[in-house]
């Protein structure tokens, strides 16, 4: 499943248990997003085809490998279709009644052999679901965040400077807005760069820096996602699909459609 959107609100748990756990095995890629929650992934099994952006870099992964996504941060995933990790998702309330600081972590950590023992208990736990599973669980969270403080803390950063990364997300939210209600008629980088009073090459440049991704990519990859949805649930024609999601040539289209999904949108309607 691909991620829509660029902001993402995480649903609480019940009630309001400050982690979630899942275990995911993403065939798509993971569109750049944001929340205010920590992310913990995992890698259990990849092939070294995966990559993560993470704020404004690109790890890519292993097994055995942790990827830590600090709150606020833009993140996406280019997946391999063999790739399985863990994730917790860690929402601040997690950390609001101790003296926990702004902390930016190392984003990459590789083959450390406690992270690996933590996440095992911890999963261990989830799947068995043993009276008192939640604060077992909530304890071990705690045992990592402890080490992950005391071995991959990079930072921390002041209140001004969480005001400017809130801001710069902000703008960067009501750009992916738009593009989320307007994908099927024409949208230019030039277009976005008038609406924020900034240069074509400036505003090139910023999304880039932020999102990883070009901003035609990034809309190419958002049209995609959504064609994907109308070929797998409606009767419309490829030719139609393609014009509905801002394709002006179905040739095109059916390369671009390839390119993220290894499939041509013909392929899929029949596989469907």
């Amino acid at each position: 499943m691909i991620k829509s959107g660029f902001y993402e609100k995480i649903p609480a748990e019940k009630n309001n248990y400050p982690i979630r756990l899942l275990y995911q095995r993403p065939f798509e890629a993971i569109l750049p997003h944001w929340h205010e929650n920590t992310e913990l992934l995992y890698f259990t099994d990849t092939d070294g085809k995966t990559v993560v952006h993470c704020g404004t870099e690109d790890f890519e992964v292993f097994s055995d490998t942790l990827i830590v996504i600090n709150p606020n941060e833009i993140h996406s995933i280019s997946i391999d279709d063999k790739t399985e990790y863990w994730c917790i998702i860690l929402h601040p309330s997690f950390f609001r009644d101790i003296n926990y600081p702004n902390t930016v972590y190392e984003h990459r950590i590789c083959s450390d052999p406690k992270i690996k023992e933590y996440f095992n208990e911890i999963f261990n736990e989830h799947k068995n679901a043993l009276p008192g599973s939640d604060l077992k669980i909530k304890g071990d969270v705690y045992n990592l965040a402890a080490h992950l403080f005391r071995n991959y803390r990079n930072a921390e950063i002041s209140d001004r400077e969480y005001e400017i990364r809130m801001t710069r997300l902000k703008r960067l939210n009501d750009i992916m807005q738009y593009a989320e209600n307007h994908y099927d008629e024409k949208l230019s980088a030039s277009f976005f760069a008038k609406r924020c009073f900034l240069s074509e090459y400036y505003f090139c440049h910023m999304f880039k820096s932020e999102m990883g991704i070009s901003f035609t990519e990034y809309i190419n990859r958002l049209r995609i996602q959504k064609a994907r949805l109308l070929i797998e649930n409606t009767a419309e024609s490829i030719t139609d699909i393609s014009a509905m999601t801002g394709f002006d040539d179905v040739n095109y289209f059916s390369r671009i459609f390839k390119k993220y999904t290894g499939i041509t949108p013909s392929s899929l309607r029949k596989k469907l």
